[in-house]
């Protein structure tokens, strides 16, 4: 695959900008000339190394398309091409690999709702679809409420009894303000207080029973005052 000095870059350039920062902050080829010395690597195989990995961060390559394209370009035994590809995986492309699925599955997402759409398929904005969600879940749970009343009110003919009587109430309360002649209706009362009663009777007709009040005494030896 043949690509241009000035493709990398506008494909560097159209990356979102957390991504072209930790790309710079990769030190690509310091750990790639790390790894090919442990690895017994030739120079060239190195600089190859460093470019299938290149292409992966700026978005050519699909990080699942990794471990193939490198044993397609270098040509590693099986065994030793995975060892490799992990080891990159692991110390370069760890953190990156995840923004780059972030970013594929994003694109992947509107690719195919340009798909649907040129055939003919109207693709509903995620809000109108949280929306649609929301409006549906309300009415059936008004209409689960709905179904309930009517139950009880099948299961209990005098519950439509006593809305027929209080709906009857409330015209006429209504009536009566329209006309100016509203009244409350009034509740005769009486109270029975049947103790205190009677010890008012005994009061007012029986005598009062004490000591006879009479003329003072006179004592018959005290001299008259005149």
């Amino acid at each position: 695959m043949e690509i241009t000095l000035e493709e990398i870059q506008k494909k560097f350039e159209s990356l979102p900008e957390d991504l072209r920062w930790a790309i710079m902050a990769a030190n690509v080829d310091e750990k790639i000339t790390a790894m090919g010395k442990e690895h017994n690597l030739t120079v060239e195989q190195m600089g190859q190394l460093s470019l299938e990995t290149h292409m992966v961060m700026f978005g050519f390559t699909h990080p699942n398309k990794f471990e193939e394209s490198v044993k397609a370009s270098l040509g590693f035994p099986e065994d030793k091409n995975k060892i490799i590809v992990n080891e990159i995986n692991e110390k370069i492309l760890k953190d990156i690999r995840e923004r780059l699925m972030t970013l594929y599955g994003k694109a992947e997402e509107k690719k195919n709702e340009e798909i649907m759409t040129g055939a003919g398929i109207e693709i509903m904005p995620t809000e109108a679809k949280e929306q649609a969600s929301t409006s549906q879940t309300v009415d059936t749970k008004n209409l689960t409420e709905n179904s309930d009343d009517m139950l009880k009110k099948i299961e209990n003919p005098e519950i439509i009894a006593k809305e027929k009587r209080n709906e009857e109430i409330a015209r006429s309360i209504s009536s009566q303000k329209l006309s100016g002649s509203f009244q409350v209706p009034s509740t005769k009362t009486e109270y029975s207080l049947p103790n205190t009663e009677k010890e008012l009777k005994k009061n007012i007709t029986e005598p009062v029973v004490g000591k006879a009040v009479g003329s003072p005494k006179i004592d018959p030896y005290r001299e008259p005052v005149e």
